[in-house]
């Protein structure tokens, strides 16, 4: 009958058939798992001439602009093409400018992260240059492990590593520290 094949033996259209729906099945199951992870990984907005301004306690932070934003609500994280990130002092005025190929904020916490080309300007004439950094939004701090290019009126510095405000007015060089400048360094001992 049904379940006999013509041999004898048990179930063989239907083992057949049942082995070809169970493929079909997971065929499916994996492009539906496919077509989940890439709706996940397309942004939920696309923003031309992005701006977005970050304050505390009514005191304004910094400014980033963009030319583009990929917003990932899912990932709370907005990605940015060509960013242009603004810091103010405490007196509201701009003491840096950030410049960069792209960059990323966390929407959670709001650090932000430059990469490619990373360029600070700060009001006293001070430039870092350095291929990526991250900006703690509470510390209030930028921070990277990569090579710096630091010049300022008082001499050009450079090494890797480096922890900063974003004036670049309180700076440490991780390590290979070469230049020439007016700076007192203090190096750090390892324990």
């Amino acid at each position: 009958m049904g379940f006999l094949g013509k041999d004898g033996r048990c179930g063989g259209t239907i083992v057949r058939r049942m082995a070809v729906l169970l493929a079909i099945l997971v065929g499916l199951s994996c492009r539906q798992g496919q077509n989940e992870q890439k709706t996940a990984s397309l942004p939920s907005q696309v923003i031309e001439g992005f701006t977005l301004q970050e304050s505390s306690s009514g005191e304004r932070l910094y400014t980033v602009e963009a030319e583009t934003a990929y917003v990932f609500e899912s990932f709370q994280r907005i990605d940015v093409i060509m960013p242009r990130v603004l810091f103010y002092n405490k007196d509201g005025k701009i003491h840096a400018e950030l410049v960069a190929d792209q960059g990323t904020v966390q929407t959670k916490n709001n650090d932000l992260v430059a990469r490619g080309n990373v360029l600070v300007l700060t009001a006293d004439s001070s430039s870092l240059r350095t291929d990526s950094l991250c900006w703690n939004n509470i510390t209030q701090l930028i921070r990277t492990d990569a090579a710096v290019e630091i010049d300022t009126p008082k001499g050009h510095v450079t090494g890797y590593g480096l922890i900063s405000d974003a004036g670049l007015n309180k700076i440490e060089i991780e390590s290979e520290v070469k230049g020439t400048s007016e700076y007192q360094f203090n190096q750090k001992v390892q324990h």
